[in-house]
């Protein structure tokens, strides 16, 4: 197989390379994708305990990136000591701070979580960012800590607009790593959309894109042109994948 130059070239150019670890990832099968590092999700619900192990015995500290929702800490104490334990376990490169789909109105915020982080590690902290959602200022979240964002998979008009004009006038000294979702369906597609509680399917953009799903050209067609779109921006730092088991289609972004 000949390797993609808009892919792969670019790809190995970029400072940050990252994939979501789940149980279907094999990092022999994916060194085509030369990733830098493997996140860590905290979702114990899907998860599993062995998983977790997997992680840690197969990839080395200066890969892993360390998921920690604020959702689930209800006070200062709380989340610093799980993050003492999470971090004297995996020993990771970086935290990656996200807000939960669980949240109580005791939950720390986001903000909050982020300062009470700085404080506790030397750690590079990373923060998310979902663009399908009204613009939200991302300073806010340099200036309580973060290094950069993660964001969600950019599943509709708004979000690529978004986008387009973040790395239009990018911020200085701020990395903002795009992630890429790769479904296999369009049940997978819609498992996205509820997750990220997206407004009701009346989005042409996402319309389109379940269209897309129809079948297997189409779908990795669709995949990398989302790739080829995010590359054409200078100032991107890096790119996020969550293949979610479609590790088929993660390979298929860096071959002809």
């Amino acid at each position: 197989m000949t390797k993609s130059p808009v892919g792969l070239t670019r790809m190995v150019s970029l400072e940050h390379r990252s994939i979501e670890f789940g149980s279907s990832v094999i990092r022999n099968e994916l060194s085509l994708c030369q990733p830098t590092h493997f996140v860590l999700p905290q979702l114990p619900g899907i998860i599993s305990q062995n998983t977790r192990e997997f992680f840690r015995a197969s990839t080395q500290s200066n890969e892993r990136i360390l998921t920690l929702s604020a959702a689930l800490y209800d006070t200062t104490d709380s989340l610093r000591e799980a993050a003492r334990i999470k971090i004297k376990k995996y020993q990771p490169e970086s935290l990656l701070l996200v807000g939960g789909n669980t949240k109580s109105k005791a939950s720390i915020t986001t903000c909050e979580a982020l300062s009470i982080l700085q404080e506790s590690t030397d750690l590079r902290i990373l923060a998310t960012w979902d663009p399908n959602h009204p613009f939200i200022d991302l300073q806010t979240k340099m200036d309580a800590g973060a290094a950069g964002v993660i964001t969600q998979p950019v599943l509709s008009t708004i979000g690529w607009k978004h986008i387009d004009d973040y790395f239009t006038t990018p911020i200085t000294g701020f990395q903002v790593i795009p992630g890429i979702a790769l479904p296999k369906n369009t049940n997978a597609l819609r498992f996205w959309s509820s997750l990220l509680e997206m407004p009701p399917e009346n989005d042409d953009w996402f319309n389109q894109s379940l269209e897309r799903m129809a079948d297997k050209d189409s779908r990795q067609n669709w995949s990398k042109e989302q790739l080829d779109r995010l590359l054409e921006h200078d100032g991107i730092h890096g790119l996020h994948f969550m293949p979610m088991g479609n590790t088929e289609d993660l390979l298929n972004l860096f071959v002809d």
